[in-house]
Parts: C-alpha cells; structure tokens; sequence
C-alpha cells in the first residue's frame, strides 16, 4: 500500500464519505475516519484493501455475508463498494468507528488475570455463536479487539464461512500453522491463544522453524492450560471454544448421591398388627400355621420357660427390705449434700463483704460508728440509689465503683454505705419492719443539698481524675474532600460488568485519615488505585456531645467502564 496516505484526507469517496483522518493501516490494508449519514451524520470507519482481480468479487461477498450478522460483541459493518484512491484500484467498507484497540494498551502494561477473564468470556461466547453458524472469525488479534462506548468488541471485517483467504492477506505469529487448508474453527483458536499469551505477558511466544511455540510456564491458570491446548501444531488436538469455556468455568462438581437402601423381601416384611392380634386370639396353634414370622423376629410362645426356681418367700421380702433402705439412704445423702451448699453459699455472703471490709481505709472508724438507721440521716446504701447530680457517670458505673474494693477514689460517704449494707446482711437482730424501713426511707433536704454541693466521690482520695469518656448526642462525620482513584479511560475499557472495591479508613478526631487498608479488592490494579485515592479523603470530624471523636469509614468504589462512583458508609462509632 501506499505510505503517502496523508494526502489523501479532506478526499471524498463515492460522493458519500470523506476522509477526515489517517488512523493507520498495515502491508494490505489501511483506515480513514469518516462519516455517514446526511441528515445526522454519525463518525464512521472506513477501511480500504486491493482490489485483487481473481478475489475482489470474492471478498465483497464475504463482507456482504459479514455485515448481516448481529451481534453485540461485534462490530456492525455498513456499506461496501470499490473506488480507484490514490492512483490504486481499492475496495472500501465501512464500519463502526473504535477509538481505541487493546494493542494500543498493552505497551503500557499486561492484563490482570481478572481483567484477561474479563475480556475472554464474552469473546468465548461470540465464537461459539459464530461456529455454531458455521462462520469464523479469521483474524484474533489485540488490534482487533476495539473499544466502543466503553465495551469490547470483535472486528467484523474478517468473519467468512471457512473459505481460503485473499493472497493480500500476509500469515504472522497469529496465522494457523494450517492456514493454507483455510480458514477454521480450530484457526480461531489458535490465534486466540496466541493473544492470551500477549494478553498476560506483552509478548508474543516464540517461533523456532516448524517447533511448537514457546510461551513462559508462569502464566497463571487457568490461562496456562488453554494456551498449551491452543497452540499445538495438529488442529485435531486442539481445545475447542466450548472446553476453553468448561476449563474457564469448571463445572461445580455434583454431592455424593447415597446409596440406596437395599429391598426387602415380601418374607422378611412384619405382618400387619391385624393378623398378629388374630393370630393372638387363635393360639400359637394356629399362629403357626398362618402366620408368616419374619426371619429376624423371635416368638415368644416357642421360647421354653426358665428351668431356675423361683425365691422363697422370705429371701425375696429381704431384698425387697434392702432395696427400701438403700432409697432411703439415698434421699438422705441427697438432703445432706443440699444442706451443705446452702451452708457453703450463706458462709460467703457473709464471708466475702467481711474480707472486703478489712481493708485499710482511713475514714473506717467515723463510718462504723455511725448508728445503723436515724430519721434525720438516711443510710448511705440510699445515697448509693440516688448519686449526686454532678457526678458524670452513668449510674450502673457508680454503682461498681462504689462497691469495687480496694478502690482510692471512694469517698468517707461511699465506703459508709458499703459498711452499712455490710452491717444490715448481717445483723440478725434487726427487725423486718425496721429493714423495710431502711429501704423505703429518703435522704433528707440537707443532705441532698449537701450531695449536690459536694465534687464527685471519684476525686476524693486520688491524685488525678480518671479520663471520663464524651457524652450526649452523636453527631456523624461527613466526608468533605473525596478523591476519586486515577485510572484511565483505556484501563477501564477492559471491565466487563462492575469491579468493586471496598476501603477501610481510619479518621482521627480532626477528621483527618490516619491509615487506609482494603477490605475487598478483586483487582489488584483498581484496589491499589481505590487505597491512594482513600488516603487524600477529608471528614468532618464525629462528634460525641461537644466533643470531636475518632471514627471509621468504608469507601465503596465501583468502577465501570463508563465512569467510577464512590459510596463512603461511617462504620464506627
């Protein structure tokens, strides 16, 4: 072809599609951009070859052929014809328009083995589609798979019904060894293998004279199977589309079936509770004769009596005797170990607050001498009931503070009480009406104004007060800055479907991120790309009452071809 196909553009072929670019070409062919439609035109390939004399009419009929296929993974073909371009006698087609084709991506780096599944399942079901009808593709290669509107396609230009093709057509490392025998199923899928190796590896395998070709042993499976059961020399041994597909998608192998009971015999069968009562009432006379026993069962008519004598009289009324006094024995003993225990738990509940009693407290001695109940004093275990409004804590941890032993921060009145509730478990002289007293009693005017003026009972008696935790309300963090990951209209040309990845990242109380890792990551390509992105987000910081709080966060990328939403979700607090 020529090499001065510049020249050509601004050119109009047929009256009807100008050239407006030079996208390329190769040793028989070339492509222009173009348009078609008056009304409404629509950006358009046009694609022009040598018109060869013995297979121009040849090769206008196999793109005829061609153009009435549809499928959504191929690219549709429109109009053809023949015009004289450049002092050449050419034959054109147009086609739908591909910015970009994975030949152009692959010098930038390999596919992912998720990606290279991505892309090869849906080219899997086109060729069967095509087989299946008795046409094949002819030319697999990466500049054949295009990208339109964000989704792979299949050239078109190519698909014939098996004949041989046009001399012009030059064989290369994807050309079927047997291309000369033309084009087949089994040519397919060799040149299908051929682009898996450069899919993987950015290289094609090596040919060396008429050997098998060589292709790295490291490919991941199960990529590397189908490329050694594509790639053999004899067409007969290769793997055809369908078991690709069956070794892409083993089947999921079926649960053990359990064996089946083996039958039972009429004989071997019990008879049926009517015939056992008639045969009851007949005798075992009668029994025996119409009656069929099953072989496993005994009858208990034909078994003979015991030939041991019977005890006498008064041995069994003895053992009958010590039979009696061994239950009774064993209800005693039974009675005797319930006593223990409720002996055992009543020494603790007296032991245990004893032992905790015991120590070393400097206000003991003014607590202890303290009457046990006045009217004009409640007990503290009150005061215990009802904590004093200042303090911030919850009441169930005041409660354990204030009974914890041991305990530094309890304060004169908070150990009064635990002594005084020692004192009541424990004073049996104490009447019931006066302990019904001690419980329904209130604190007095004076000494609720005195709880409410005191600090809280945790400073008493420490160097430093505890860390008490925020309080109140939460108000949720919100994302302010978010950073969508950079990946390139070329790298998101090979999804096929959604790839999500989901981010955790930890936020400080500033509403900074203070460390990022995946949660969820198919790709390992777009979950790097998710986790720099994560770490250049900004919050707002959670708040608990008036004070801000750290948190945590899962980002949900979704990257499609078309575009890559975000869906951030606060996970903690």
């Amino acid at each position: 072809m020529s090499d001065s196909w510049k020249e050509c553009e601004g050119q109009v072929v047929d009256g009807e599609f100008p050239l407006l670019a030079h996208l390329g070409g190769s040793d028989h062919s070339v492509v222009f951009l173009t348009q078609r439609g008056r009304n409404n035109p629509e950006k358009a390939a046009i694609k022009f070859v040598q018109a060869d004399p013995p297979n121009a009419a040849l090769q206008l009929s196999r793109w005829q052929q061609a153009a009435q296929i549809s499928h959504p993974n191929l690219i549709k073909l429109f109009e053809t014809g023949r015009c004289h371009l450049a002092g050449m006698d050419l034959l054109y087609i147009v086609m739908d328009y591909a910015p970009e084709n994975l030949a152009q991506f692959l010098p930038d780096r390999a596919l992912s083995p998720a990606e290279t599944r991505d892309m090869l399942e849906p080219f899997l079901e086109t060729l069967a589609y095509l087989h299946g009808k008795g046409f094949v593709h002819g030319r697999i290669k990466p500049g054949n798979i295009l990208a339109i509107d964000d989704q792979l396609k299949l050239s078109s230009d190519s698909i014939s019904r098996g004949e041989a093709p046009p001399p012009v057509e030059k064989p290369d490392i994807y050309t079927d060894p047997e291309i000369a025998r033309g084009a087949t199923a089994a040519a397919d899928v060799w040149s299908l293998g051929v682009t898996l190796v450069e899919t993987l590896t950015q290289r094609v395998p090596e040919r060396k004279d008429r050997e098998e070709l060589q292709f790295p042993d490291s490919m991941p499976q199960p990529f590397l199977d189908i490329v050694q059961h594509s790639l053999r020399r004899d067409p007969q041994s290769r793997w055809t589309v369908a078991e690709i597909s069956t070794r892409l998608h083993p089947p999921a192998t079926p649960p053990a079936l359990k064996p089946a009971a083996p039958a039972i015999p009429d004989s071997m069968k019990p008879a049926p509770a009517k015939q056992l009562d008639a045969a009851a009432a007949a005798g075992p006379a009668n029994n025996s004769k119409t009656l069929v026993q099953p072989a496993a069962s005994i009858d208990p008519l034909s078994v003979p009596l015991s030939t041991v004598a019977p005890l006498p009289a008064s041995k069994q009324h003895a053992l009958e005797n010590q039979l009696v006094a061994g239950r009774s024995t064993s209800h005693r003993s039974y009675y005797v170990v319930i006593a223990v225990l409720v002996a055992l738990t009543v020494g603790a509940m007296i032991a245990i607050p004893r032992l905790r009693d015991r120590q070393p407290e400097p206000d003991t001695t003014a607590s202890m001498e303290r009457p046990l109940s006045q009217p004009d004093q409640p007990p503290a275990s009150v005061r215990i009931d009802q904590p004093a409004q200042s303090n911030p804590l919850p009441q169930s941890k005041q409660k354990q503070t204030a009974s914890a032993p041991g305990r530094s921060a309890e304060g004169p009145e908070d150990r009064s009480a635990a002594e005084t509730a020692h004192s009541t478990s424990v004073d049996s002289m104490k009447t019931a009406s006066e302990k019904q007293f001690v419980r329904k009693e209130q604190p007095s005017t004076d000494s609720m104004a005195a709880a409410k003026a005191a600090p809280s009972s945790l400073a008493v008696g420490s160097a430093a007060a505890p860390e008490v935790p925020a309080s109140g309300a939460m108000t949720p963090g919100e994302a302010l800055n978010q950073v969508l990951p950079e990946v390139s209209a070329r790298s998101r040309s090979t999804i096929h479907g959604t790839v999500r990845v989901v981010v955790k990242v930890f936020v400080d109380a500033s509403g900074n991120v203070t460390a990022a890792e995946p949660a969820s990551s198919p790709s390992k390509f777009f979950g790097n790309a998710a986790l720099q992105a994560a770490k250049r987000w900004d919050f707002a910081p959670t708040k608990i009452g008036t004070q801000s709080v750290p948190s945590e966060w899962l980002l949900r990328f979704d990257f499609t071809q078309g575009n890559i939403k975000v869906l951030p979700l606060q996970s903690k607090p």
